[in-house]
């Protein structure tokens, strides 16, 4: 009798992102051939971008494996998965290696239920056979040049900066499809060259899950929970992890520029150049913050929030563009937020902390300012100290656009169940 199981796997790349494999496992039960994957799917909150500028998947490297029996060793499947990216993909926060580990991990739950008692796959840890080699590869590049403050500043000098101030936002809250909408359109018109560079504040209609590219939708949300308390679910364009939003207790904004911006500095450091402004800024108001790798914004007293990115491809002449866009809590319901977010625990093995609720510490408390006075300080410091900064509205055919694009993409089911 043939007997299929479905198991879970999944590996946090110290300092890095999370990656997960579904696999099917299929076999015909003890004593006969070796049980091989029939399905697999990865998820999780690393970065995963195409050159030419489409949506990223790893549909190639799940091709690869499929067909392969599940008693290959670790470095087997590292090396079937490192021939299987293709070169236009780029990965951040994860690599071939976390990739195997995840797969590893899962082929090795399947168990007595596929005759492995006993094996490799059933018995031995692999963490002995793939001991970690990050950050020394391409999960967490090196340095291509140093993020200096004579760098920072030399890049928002250049910058012609445009500003969607936070009181010309608050005059049309926006729902969360919108937002991911607006937020692609913008770039991509960035990347053509046919917008400045823009700093948009944004303000949410209603509360949300807003769910990172790559992530798996069951794995990540209780969906009957949110359904039941209200919250919509979106996806964005970017990878990372989940974020839950309120109005009123949520900051975010986008910074979207030339893709020159960043040139010459590793994945690590766009974040902290983008970022730069607003340690500056959070210090203006009482609250001491830096930037922990790859792309959280955290404080002594723990997480402030996060940030994701994603570029665009060049369209000659303009050079491409860059979308930075970053979700601080101001304050957060951490009962309903635990009850519509599902944490992986491995995401958790190398903080300092083993609760998700517990890393997240708002912006009230720090301040005990109002959100509203935060919003305020954030925009004056960035009208007194970037050079060059000019407020604006969003033009009407960029809101048409992203309205059209929210209804035909970023609110349909299809879409936020791209990994299901």
């Amino acid at each position: 009798m043939t007997v299929k199981v479905t198991v879970r796997g999944s590996y946090k790349q110290p300092g890095g992102k999370l990656v997960s494999a579904t696999v099917c496992i299929s076999g015909a039960g003890a004593g006969a051939d070796t049980p091989v994957i029939e399905r697999l799917s990865f998820d999780g909150d690393f970065y995963a971008e195409w050159s030419d500028g489409r949506d990223a998947d790893l549909s190639a490297v799940e091709a690869a494996l499929v067909g392969l029996p599940v008693s290959l060793s670790a470095p087997q499947f590292e090396e079937i998965v490192a021939g299987a990216l293709p070169a236009n993909l780029t990965l951040v926060g994860v690599d071939a290696h976390g990739m195997a580990f995840a797969v590893a991990r899962a082929a090795a739950q399947c168990g007595e239920g596929l005759g492995l008692a006993g094996s490799r796959a059933a018995g031995e840890s692999w963490e002995s056979t793939l001991p970690d080699r990050f950050p020394h590869n391409s999960a967490h590049p090196a340095h291509q040049i140093e993020l200096t403050q004579e760098l920072i500043r030399a890049r928002w000098s250049d910058l012609e900066l445009h500003i969607v101030d936070p009181e010309i936002s608050a005059k049309e809250p926006f729902e969360p499809a919108m937002h991911m909408a607006l937020d692609d359109v913008i770039a991509r018109r960035t990347a053509r060259g046919d917008l400045p560079p823009l700093l948009r504040f944004w303000e949410w209609a209603s509360p949300a899950v807003i769910l990172g590219l790559n992530q798996s939708l069951r794995n990540e949300v209780d969906v009957e929970a949110a359904r039941r308390l209200g919250i919509g679910v979106v996806r964005r364009v970017t990878g990372g992890g989940a974020m839950f939003v309120e109005p009123g207790n949520t900051i975010t904004y986008s910074l979207t520029t030339p893709l020159n911006f960043v040139s010459g500095l590793s994945a690590e450091d766009s974040y902290g150049l983008c970022e730069s402004w607003v340690f500056d800024a959070l210090k203006a108001i009482g609250i001491s913050a830096s930037h922990e790798p790859i792309n959280d914004i955290s404080s002594p007293a723990g997480k402030i929030g996060g940030a994701a990115q994603r570029r665009y491809p060049a369209h000659s002449p303009a050079p491409g563009g860059l979308l930075h866009h970053t979700t601080m809590a101001y304050d957060i319901n951490v009962d309903t937020m635990m009850q519509v977010l599902r944490v992986n625990k491995e995401k958790l093995v190398d903080k300092p902390v083993a609760s998700a609720a517990k890393r997240v510490d708002p912006m009230k408390s720090q301040s005990g300012m109002s959100r509203r006075a935060i919003l305020t300080s954030f925009a004056q410091f960035l009208h007194a100290n970037v050079p060059h900064i000019t407020s604006m509205n969003l033009p009407g055919d960029v809101i048409d656009e992203a309205r059209a694009l929210a209804a035909s993409k970023f609110a349909t089911p299809e879409w936020t169940a791209r990994i299901a």
